[in-house]
């Protein structure tokens, strides 16, 4: 029989969870450690304003007020990849001269490249719906593919149309 202290230490050793105990005797609630890795940019999963918009969602609920406060806790937690890739198009700047709507631009600059209208409509129109997939995931690609598209007010009417 391990004591409580043993126990603790186990259980964090082995799930790198933290458990957190009223009292010996009051089953374990578990609660996370925090996680950064969900804050390194994927190309695969998301676009860079996406990116962007949760990290400006972050900055506002940690209060950074400052644009140094800014700059440091994404140069902490924005992963290697990214922050070596804002280093160089920073170049000649130093990272710690950036304002965060500099590091915004530049990222947007380079991770969202001008796209061919014609091009992405046609990808949009190209896309049928697979055996496999639910309506509700087709329709959700849809939208996704719509959005670099600039339907504008006929979007519905393009949704439909391909739909049927």
């Amino acid at each position: 029989m391990l004591c409580f202290k043993c126990l603790c230490r186990e259980l964090f050793l082995k799930t790198r969870v933290r458990p957190v105990a009223c009292s010996v005797f009051v089953p374990f609630v578990y609660m996370a450690t925090y996680n950064t890795k969900i804050w390194v940019f994927n190309p695969a999963l998301e676009d860079i304003a996406s990116y962007i918009e949760r990290w400006e969602i972050r900055l506002r609920r940690a209060q950074m007020a400052t644009d140094a406060q800014k700059r440091d806790l994404f140069g902490e937690e924005c992963g290697p990849a990214m922050f070596s890739a804002l280093r160089n198009l920073a170049q000649p700047q130093q990272y710690d001269a950036l304002t965060w709507e500099v590091i915004k631009a530049l990222l947007v600059a380079h991770y969202d490249p001008q796209r061919n209208l014609r091009v992405e409509r046609q990808n949009f129109q190209r896309r049928h719906r697979k055996q496999t997939e639910s309506f509700n995931d087709y329709a959700l690609e849809l939208r996704r593919l719509a959005t670099t598209c600039n339907f504008g007010s006929a979007l519905d009417d393009t949704l439909i149309d391909q739909f049927l």
